[in-house]
């Protein structure tokens, strides 16, 4: 409770999990799973999940894209 009042007072931008799975076009389910694997911080406020806007960034612009990997391109 003591570090949501910290990052409330620092002003970061807070989000839920709902949140997170609408902006990463992701089911909520999934986003629990990536929290639990330890991929994507959260912090318990309540019954509640938080996620950090700067923690979603970070998690966001590390993932690659859905399906298979690009072939090499052949020379």
């Amino acid at each position: 409770m003591l570090n949501y009042l910290c990052m409330a007072m620092k002003k970061e931008k807070l989000m839920s999990v709902t949140e997170v799975s609408e902006l990463g076009k992701i089911s909520r389910q999934r986003v629990l799973q990536i929290i639990e694997a330890g991929d994507l911080q959260a912090e318990m406020v309540g019954s509640n999940l938080i996620i950090r806007q700067y923690d979603f960034d970070a998690w966001s612009s590390s993932r690659r894209g859905a399906g298979r990997p690009k072939k090499a391109a052949r020379k």
